[in-house]
């Protein structure tokens, strides 16, 4: 309920107007969903992208899984689901949008010992993603990131202290600064 909220005082903000209240049901199970994240651009003809975790999504599987949609805000159309694969602790996925690029960081791997900073890649505004493993030999927790044009930063929390790199070719490749 408090994300329908979310979505609901977010289209009246943009909009400047408190249109009838709708609902769009973004997933496609009944098992525990959470943790949603939204990124809006535009205003009333923009779009919404969104991701969030589902606990056990494959059958027998008790860990979180991470899923992609985006929609337009004005036919409130949505594209299709896209499962992002297994994440080590549901509440650490974050997502950034810049022109066609969308990023989705988390935390991935067997257990929080050996989680890796992880990014899923799209160059077409979602359609499709690719797995980048952003942090090498250090353990994640809490990978963020942010984007500006072709420039994409990640940090994420390690035994070792807090760990960044960049990317300057829109997720390809990542170097220390």
């Amino acid at each position: 309920m408090r994300s329908l909220l979310c979505v609901f005082v977010l289209a009246s903000l943009l909009t400047g107007c408190y249109p009838t209240i709708h609902t769009v049901k973004l997933s496609d199970g009944n098992q525990r969903e959470m943790h949603p994240l939204l990124f809006v651009r535009g205003t009333e003809t923009g779009t919404v992208f969104t991701v969030w975790t589902r606990e056990g999504a494959e059958e027998l599987d008790v860990s979180p899984h991470l899923f992609f949609r985006k929609g337009g805000l004005k036919n409130g159309s949505f594209s299709p689901l896209v499962s992002l694969g297994s994440i080590v602790d549901a509440t650490e996925a974050d997502l950034a949008v810049s022109g066609s690029n969308v990023y989705v960081a988390f935390s991935d791997g067997p257990n929080t010992q050996t989680a890796e900073a992880v990014l899923q890649v799209s160059n077409d505004t979602g359609a499709t993603f690719a797995r980048t493993v952003v942090s090498e030999n250090h353990p994640a927790r809490g990978t963020v990131v942010a984007a500006q044009a072709n420039t994409v930063h990640v940090a994420w929390n390690s035994t070792t202290g807090v760990r960044y790199r960049r990317s300057l070719d829109a997720g390809a490749t990542f170097a220390d600064p």
